[in-house]
C-alpha cells in the first residue's frame, strides 16, 4: 500500500492505492478494540510539557505553516472502512480539532457530514459521544467548552 501526505478530511476522500491494482477510498474510520492509553488525558509533569508543546504546535499549524503529525498506519477493508492500528490518539484529536472549528465558526452541516463516519469500537460510550458529538452545538458563550 502507498504513503502520502493527506488532511483529515483527505482521508475520507483519498483513494489509497492496496497494492494489488485495486484502489479504495476509506468512507469511515474506526478506532478498535486494541490501543494504548490515551496519553494526553494523563496528568504527569511530563504529560503537561508533551501537551503544552503539542497545542502550541497544533495552535502554529492553524496560525502559521502547516505541520505532520506522524503517519497513521492500519487496514482499510472492502468496505472502506480505516482500522488504524497506530495514531488513533491523533485521529481522535483531529477529529475534535475539527468538529470545534466548524462549531465555532458556524460550518455547515453538509461540510460536516464526514465526522459521522468516525467512530469507537472499544467502548459504546466512546461510539454515543462521538455520534451526539457532531450533532451538538454548544454555546461558546460558557467559561469553559466542557461545561
Amino acid at each position: 500500500m502507498e504513503s502520502s501526505l493527506c488532511t483529515f478530511i483527505d482521508i475520507f476522500t483519498k483513494e489509497v492505492d492496496c497494492g494489488d491494482g485495486k484502489k479504495i477510498c476509506p468512507q469511515k474510520i474506526i478506532i478498535p478494540k486494541i490501543q494504548r492509553d490515551y496519553a494526553q488525558g494523563r496528568d504527569t509533569v511530563e504529560i503537561r510539557r508533551v501537551r503544552s508543546r503539542f497545542l502550541d504546535t497544533l495552535y502554529k499549524a492553524v496560525t502559521e505553516n502547516p505541520v505532520t503529525l506522524d503517519f497513521i498506519y492500519g487496514d482499510i477493508d472492502a468496505a472502506g472502512i480505516l482500522t488504524p492500528l497506530d495514531g488513533q490518539q491523533r485521529l481522535t484529536t483531529l477529529y475534535l480539532l475539527h468538529w470545534y472549528a466548524a462549531k465555532k465558526d458556524n460550518v455547515s452541516a453538509d461540510e460536516t457530514a464526514f465526522l459521522k463516519n468516525f467512530s469507537y469500537e472499544i467502548r459504546p460510550d466512546a461510539r454515543d459521544f462521538c455520534k451526539c458529538l457532531v450533532e451538538f452545538s454548544p454555546a461558546f458563550n460558557e467559561t469553559t467548552l466542557s461545561a
